[in-house]
């Protein structure tokens, strides 16, 4: 099933990867905030969902797994649903963290410069192996970007879809490296679709452990300017 055909999508007028929250995204934002996460069935429809805990605080929050598609599932719906138990964990509105979700993507990370040498496109086997999002393919299908669409084999089940990416698109059969990932003539490891390319690519590392497994050179504290000492004040009496 190479044609994927999506409807009920209205565009977005800038890149739609950063522009709203979606269910993969709020998970990328908990896992940088530190919470675990773990797969279950949901009572009685045994739709799989994932359960959010952060250990040390106690709290817990549930919502439909990213990367499942069920058919007539309404996913905004459900990512308002776990945004409003979200702020409420975190005492604040559904906007203020909408907005901190989004800013995860769009701005750059403190304790991250990236190096550009590919570690991290060769290390995880789910970077070429694994699974992208409904909100991620209607994206690229939105912005016409076939050449993406070509390596996303769409798997049909009874009550829900799944996006296996990358698959090549003769074969059928998962690609044994990134598709995507070239070198210049300098031996800088570059992306071929940086500005489109997956949320799970887009916020690695996701912690310091993440980038460590990858032994990634990028991950370290970035040291600020220093400023200059204030004068002290004069003592009186």
């Amino acid at each position: 099933m190479r044609d994927i055909l999506l409807t009920g999508f209205t565009p977005e007028p800038t890149n739609p990867f950063i522009e709203k929250p979606t269910l993969s995204a709020m998970e990328k934002y908990l896992l940088r905030r530190g919470w675990t996460l773990r797969d279950a069935s949901e009572p009685f429809t045994g739709r799989v969902i994932t359960v959010a805990e952060h250990l040390g605080r106690g709290v817990r929050v549930a919502y439909p797994h990213p990367a499942y598609h069920y058919h007539g599932q309404k996913r905004e719906q459900d990512l308002h649903q776990a945004l409003e138990e979200l702020a409420a964990i975190e005492h604040s509105t559904v906007e203020a963290l909408s907005l901190a979700i989004t800013s995860i993507f769009a701005l750059p990370r403190g304790d991250f410069a990236c190096k550009q040498c590919g570690v991290c496109c060769e290390c995880f086997r789910d970077a070429y192996q694994g699974r992208v999002t409904y909100e991620e393919v209607v994206a690229w299908e939105t912005l016409g970007l076939r050449r993406i669409l070509r390596f996303i084999q769409v798997v049909e089940r009874r009550d829900y879809r799944l996006y296996k990416a990358w698959v090549h698109p003769r074969t059928d059969e998962y690609m044994m490296r990134c598709p995507w990932l070239s070198s210049d003539r300098n031996g800088k490891r570059l992306c071929r679709i940086h500005a489109y390319r997956p949320l799970k690519c887009r916020s690695f590392p996701l912690s310091a452990a993440q980038a460590e497994r990858a032994n990634c050179p990028g991950h370290t504290v970035v040291e600020m300017p220093q400023q200059r000492p204030e004068k002290p004040e004069p003592q009186i009496g």
